[in-house]
């Protein structure tokens, strides 16, 4: 990744990472979290992964290889076993004994809140769980809701993804926290050159499940613009002449679709989540490629005018009632790309120094 061993001079730290993530293939919560250990190894800080996953879970080494110190702790269906097995995992965690936590934030746990409790500990943001807890399972919503403040007042400190979940009044507490936009690691992206001969062609990539994705929107423009080919990769739907759905595919396959390709589209449907910025991880790998692209949303790194970000408004017609927006910037970016150093500050070596330096002001004032 090239970074630099360097973070102010200040001692290496032990960072455990404890997250609940089901692992699949090259998934991007998954490439994120590898990226970020890597990247904190790198600059010479001790990591350890603690990996929390149903027991039918695919293993981390179907991403990274065995290289990165990462356990995983299946658990099991039923609440009180659930307990057991975090139980399991925050014995593990206090047996290394890390100088600070990195916690993906999840619903609260017993045996979690007693953890945080007696360590230094960060909760990385990425939604407002009082929000989106509440859209799906009635149970879990409600359990959120009596506990979340609990879990909250365990933490030393909050990362935001986005400046528009800092904001929510659910976060609205007195602890130290910090907006970091998502990272993406430019240097495993190829050089875009070597993929010449993008034509009339665009990519969204997502999930149907993801409905602020918007890839029902999709086919608004396929419709109304013929000459214009457009793929839809990570979910299966019915599609028509120029709209394609590839289903999931490795990075290795859907690199071949990018460079084919001359715009990237983003989530188109915010709205329908009450939210009107984000850092996705997608966008960013579509700028890392090379791609300018087309968002219904405001980027938390891309905030004014930028002429490779067609932004049009987070509303649910936004598609149709800005279409000739749409397709002017679609058309003049035909055959070009991205100039990589207008991307440069995406990069994992500049994201994750500020991550870390964050963690070590955080230890530094639990130690003071």
């Amino acid at each position: 990744m090239g970074i630099l061993a360097d973070t102010a001079g200040a001692e290496a730290l032990r960072i455990a990472y404890v997250f609940h993530c089901l692992m699949s293939t090259e998934s991007g919560v998954s490439k994120k979290i590898g990226t970020q250990l890597r990247a904190w190894r790198s600059l010479g800080h001790h990591v350890h992964a603690f990996q929390y996953s149903r027991d039918n879970a695919k293993s981390h080494e179907h991403e990274f290889g065995n290289d990165l110190p990462w356990k995983e702790f299946p658990y099991r269906a039923g609440y009180f076993r659930r307990v057991m097995d975090w139980r399991v995992l925050t014995d593990e965690v206090a047996s290394w004994r890390p100088d600070i936590i990195y916690f993906r934030y999840d619903v609260f746990a017993p045996s979690l809140y007693a953890l945080f409790r007696k360590r230094a500990v960060v909760f990385e943001i990425n939604t407002d769980d009082s929000v989106e807890y509440s859209m799906g399972s009635r149970v879990r919503g409600i359990y959120n809701r009596f506990t979340r403040n609990q879990m909250l007042k365990t933490a030393s400190g909050l990362v935001f993804v986005s400046n528009a979940v800092a904001n929510r009044p659910a976060f609205q507490i007195d602890l130290p926290f910090r907006v970091i936009g998502n990272s993406v690691d430019i240097s495993s992206i190829p050089d875009w050159n070597s993929g010449r001969g993008n034509g009339k062609e665009a990519i969204m990539i997502g999930s149907k499940e993801c409905t602020w994705q918007g890839i029902d929107k999709l086919s608004v423009l396929a419709e109304r613009m013929p000459d214009w080919k457009f793929h839809v990769v990570g979910c299966d739907g019915e599609g028509t002449g120029n709209l394609k759905y590839h289903g999931f595919l490795p990075r290795s396959e859907y690199e071949k679709i990018i460079f084919r390709c001359s715009v990237g589209i983003g989530s188109l449907a915010l709205h329908r989540y009450g939210v009107d910025e984000n850092s996705t991880l997608k966008t960013g790998e579509y700028l890392a490629y090379g791609l300018p692209v087309v968002l219904g949303y405001q980027e938390t790194d891309f905030v004014g005018e930028y002429d490779y970000v067609c932004r049009i408004p987070n509303v649910e017609k936004n598609v149709i009632n800005s279409f000739g927006q749409i397709r002017e910037f679609m058309n003049q970016w035909v055959g070009r790309r991205v100039d990589r150093s207008a991307v440069a500050h995406l990069d994992v070596s500049v994201k994750e120094i500020q991550r870390v330096e964050f963690l070590q002001s955080i230890v530094k004032g639990s130690l003071s």
